[in-house]
């Protein structure tokens, strides 16, 4: 396993509380002056401002229908990040579907929001989610930066604090007291909704490219098998392990080989050299980094304990490809553009060099075909991590150059464009969160 993250709790906020206001209050200590104490009488609370909050659904299946349900695992610092799933499937049209302004809120602590903009799928949340409605846009993108500042979760915390799992449902939320909103919040939420639909926007242009991706791939190559269906093998078919997917990866990977798809191993960069000394702080890219489209964010600087082995001498390079070696959940990162900070990465990460088409090979790599193989190789930690050997056999599609061009120029395109937006959300949300801050009188 990769170093271990250790628990970095951020600096404690401060504020100024005057002598008539604290005179009134139950408890003087530092941290319910700073985070619960804000629950005054100048503030309302949600039930007065007119929300209503109901449950998400606990059941995908409604009325005969599989419905496909938004988690919290779809929230992102305020915004909600569709999956393929998604974007691809209509939604059913039902009075417990999201629709524009209303407020997605995760029941445990701490607590996640994210703001429902005019694009996003209209599919309904799930019974891990609250879901906030009536309260209007500029109102709606106010509760969402509260929610995400760690000061007001604190907040949310001691209105959760007394169940035996921490969370919250619809009745802690009514009664949650909220500062008033500042001035100028209307323009703030109208570029908000701009921003997040342009990402959406990207998100879809990255799925038809990966389905452009996909169908060439099919053009050429086999279905994949059915390990679990029997079949004859012949004796020059058989691995070394007669396991019945390691049989049918063998027998997959030889017939890709005879529609010319090549193996993965001349794009591995050799072993690369491990640090073999202590580095004090950094950035270390983790699998839950990766976002699933390319991308990853950018981790927070922590303090990285040893084993320092497992961990590259070189950090993350400018366009670099990297591939997780969990074949389980296969995940492909191209660092373009190149990430603004310094980041190092574990041994849980395959470095390959795409060459002058890197963007092709990444979109090649997320075909099913690949990623079928990738999860039929893997070996290690009870069937999860893919050796290096095994690897380098995973075979890919080999595209003519002006495919592969094309494929890389537009993949590039896309991941530049996503680059502008993500600043800009960025952006926002330092305006949100020092909006926050002066809210509650405490530091950013």
């Amino acid at each position: 396993m990769p170093p271990s993250r250790p628990s970095t709790a951020a600096p404690a906020p401060w504020r100024f509380v005057s002598a008539g206001e604290i005179s009134g209050l139950e408890r003087w200590d530092a941290d319910y002056c700073v985070n619960v104490v804000a629950t005054g009488a100048r503030w309302a609370t949600l039930s007065t401002l007119g929300a209503e909050i109901g449950e998400g659904l606990r059941s995908k299946r409604v009325e005969g229908s599989e419905l496909t349900l938004y988690r919290p695992s779809h929230f992102d610092r305020g915004v909600v990040v569709p999956d393929d799933e998604h974007l691809s499937v209509e939604p059913i049209h039902s009075s417990r579907s999201v629709g524009p302004g209303d407020v997605l809120v995760s029941k445990f602590l701490p607590p996640r929001a994210a703001l429902v903009s005019p694009s996003t799928p209209r599919h309904a949340p799930d019974s891990n989610c609250l879901r906030v409605v009536g309260l209007g846009d500029s109102l709606a993108l106010w509760l969402t930066a509260l929610l995400n500042h760690p000061t007001f979760s604190k907040i949310v915390d001691q209105l959760g604090s007394g169940r035996a799992l921490p969370r919250i449902g619809v009745r802690e939320l009514e009664e949650m007291a909220v500062p008033e909103s500042p001035v100028g919040l209307p323009a703030l939420a109208a570029e908000w909704n701009e921003a997040a639909d342009e990402r959406l926007d990207v998100r879809r242009e990255l799925m038809a490219l990966r389905m452009e991706a996909q169908d060439l791939a099919d053009e050429s190559a086999p279905s994949t098998p059915d390990p679990h269906q029997p079949a004859w093998v012949p004796a020059k078919e058989l691995p070394s392990s007669l396991a019945p997917d390691q049989v049918a990866l063998f027998r997959f990977q030889r017939k890709l080989a005879k529609v010319e798809w090549e193996t993965l191993s001349p794009y591995l960069l050799a072993e690369p050299a491990r640090l073999r000394e202590p580095i004090p702080s950094g950035r270390l890219l983790r699998l839950v980094d990766a976002t699933g489209d390319l991308g990853f964010q950018l981790p927070e600087v922590e303090t990285i304990s040893p084993p320092w082995f497992r961990l590259y001498a070189k950090p993350l390079q400018a366009g670099e490809l990297l591939l997780s070696t969990l074949g389980s959940s296969p995940k492909v990162v191209l660092n373009q553009p190149p990430a603004s900070e310094q980041v190092w990465l574990s041994d849980q990460w395959a470095r390959l060099d795409g060459g002058a088409t890197s963007g092709a090979l990444a979109l090649a790599l997320g075909t099913e075909q690949v990623a079928w193989q990738l999860g039929s190789a893997a070996t290690g930690a009870v069937r999860q991590f893919i050796v290096r050997s095994d690897l380098g056999k995973v075979r890919v599609p080999v595209w003519n150059s002006a495919s592969a061009r094309g494929l890389h120029r537009r993949a590039l395109s896309i991941l530049e464009r996503r680059s502008g937006v993500e600043k800009r959300l960025d952006r926002l949300r330092a305006q949100l969160a020092a909006m926050v801050a002066t809210a509650l009188e405490v530091r950013a």
